[in-house]
């Protein structure tokens, strides 16, 4: 028996109603206040990378395993139009790690890759040797077969270049000799060449196709000769001003293409260095991973996505007759009918992101005794969110939990092996935010990590705020008691993993104390 009706979901695209109406919600709180249960209310939100077909049906399930718990359970639907892709082998992958697997087959990325990862293990062997240097003043560099072959092989899990401890002195930079010879490595790299000139090729072609357009008409003018072409998921920004420079090269007034690469490239090469220094680094592998994607396919590798999604939620409560605006108007009223039902907020991975704009929504309508519990399974807001949420209304937190992975398990969670080789949460700290390792609030990492909780001001602010009691943080896998236990390993895992479900049955019966 379905038990998921409209009397428990609203469903919401660019804010507003989709497939819900106004009057299905006002339905909604007529069927809660005949409820037996009207007094417990427990509203979901789902993570944000997930499809409403997913959405509609971790509801149900979780309709079915606390429908013997006294709670009136709502669930907030949003749809983010996040694709599900299907490869030529028949798996279905999310958009993320269909980009990822389509970006790793590049040449130009691997080429990049390789010489980047070339630079930065010889540089941080480098320093660590005391600054021994080649023969010129340049750095040592290690065999590139040996780097390739590093890169290539690993088959049992492990990360590429695992072994290497990438620390450096806060002080370090690259100089300017390492800069130089970087240049003309790449520039005289002769598949990293051909690579270049493939891409613009295709570049060039696609805006043949295309000459419809103002952009289209004018690739096409530069377009015409033959030569072997490569698709490119570079961002088109990036390609745009890779083949204006071939062009410009072309006629004598500016550098190539090549050029343009290896200027980006060094770009690079000195924000892994500055990263390993200021120990904002995740890892030398998946760090310059990292880099190369946030410098040329930040466009393509799903940032706009994330960027949309939490759109979606700013937009659920930017108009007044928006949907997550009419859910509050009718929350309101549903006080001011006498009604004081006790509320959890439950917000999975980007949920929470829902949840701490709900809270600063509510300040605004609510009376000041109105207050929430809250549960946060990997939490993918940034501290900052969170901060400015306590800032603004943490007196309407009447106590908080939070279940996430420890570190070691969170590293563990890779997205695509060989590839990107850290979890989601760590994606979005390294690539998705505007700053390249930013501190989010379901990462053990920021809560442990002395160097990082001296340089991000949000960081000791939370601590001081969740450290007030060891039953604020749930780190798995752990047996911690009732409500204090999971075995989660994978970020998908705490809306459907036993431990933990019995841990929030736990809490929705008991509560938070």
């Amino acid at each position: 028996m379905m038990l998921l009706t409209k009397d428990h979901y609203i469903q919401l695209k660019d804010g507003v109603f989709d497939e819900t109406s106004k009057q299905d919600l006002d339905h909604l709180f007529e069927a809660l206040a005949a409820d037996p249960h009207q007094d417990h209310i427990v509203l979901n939100f789902h993570g944000g990378l997930v499809s409403v077909e997913h959405a509609r049906e971790t509801a149900e399930n979780l309709m079915q395993r606390f429908q013997n718990v006294n709670t009136y359970q709502i669930f907030v639907i949003w749809e983010t139009s996040v694709p599900e892709v299907i490869d030529q082998e028949g798996g279905v992958f999310s958009f993320v790690e269909a980009q990822l697997l389509q970006i790793a087959k590049e040449g130009i990325f691997q080429q990049l890759l390789m010489q980047v990862l070339q630079f930065a293990r010889a540089k941080v062997a480098s320093v660590q040797a005391g600054g021994v240097r080649a023969v010129g003043g340049g750095l040592d560099l290690p065999d590139e077969d040996d780097v390739w072959q590093e890169m290539h092989t690993p088959e049992d899990g492990r990360e590429p270049f695992a072994n290497v401890q990438p620390a450096l002195p806060a002080h370090e930079q690259l100089q300017d000799e390492e800069r130089e010879q970087f240049f003309q490595t790449l520039t005289t790299n002769p598949d990293l060449q051909d690579e270049v000139q493939k891409v613009v090729n295709g570049y060039r072609q696609a805006g043949q196709a295309d000459a419809s357009s103002p952009q289209g008409m004018a690739r096409g003018i530069e377009g015409g000769e033959s030569g072997e072409t490569a698709p490119t998921l570079i961002s088109p920004d990036v390609m745009e001003q890779m083949t204006q420079q071939e062009d410009q090269a072309s006629r004598g007034i500016g550098g190539s293409a090549i050029e343009f690469v290896a200027g980006k490239a060094i770009e690079v090469l000195s924000h892994v260095i500055d990263r390993f220094a200021q120990k904002t680094d995740h890892g030398l592998y998946p760090t310059v991973v990292e880099e190369i994607l946030r410098a040329f396919y930040l466009a393509s590798i799903g940032k706009h996505v994330w960027d949309h999604i939490k759109q979606e939620v700013t937009d659920a409560f930017n108009q007044p007759d928006h949907g997550g605006s009419l859910f509050l108007k009718k929350l309101q009223a549903y006080y001011q009918d006498g009604h004081h039902p006790q509320i959890t907020l439950v917000g999975h991975s980007a949920g929470a992101i829902y949840v701490c704009q709900l809270l600063q929504q509510i300040k605004k309508i609510l009376p000041e005794d109105v207050t929430f519990n809250v549960v946060s399974l990997a939490p993918a807001c940034t501290y900052k969110l969170f901060a400015d949420t306590l800032k603004a209304c943490q007196e309407r937190i009447a106590a908080i939990r939070i279940f996430a992975m420890d570190d070691q398990r969170e590293q563990a969670d890779v997205i695509v092996p060989n590839i990107y080789t850290r979890s989601l949460l760590y994606l979005v700290s390294g690539v998705f935010e505007e700053v390249a390792d930013t501190p989010i609030l379901g990462m053990e990492r920021f809560f442990k990590t002395q160097a990082l909780v001296n340089r991000w001001s949000e960081i000791p602010q939370i601590l001081e705020y969740l450290n007030t009691s060891q039953r604020n943080n749930v780190w798995s896998i752990v047996d911690g008691g009732d409500g204090l236990s999971s075995h989660a390993e994978h970020h998908g895992d705490f809306y459907r993993e036993t431990f933990t479900l019995t841990s929030l049955e736990y809490i929705l019966t008991n509560g938070l104390g």
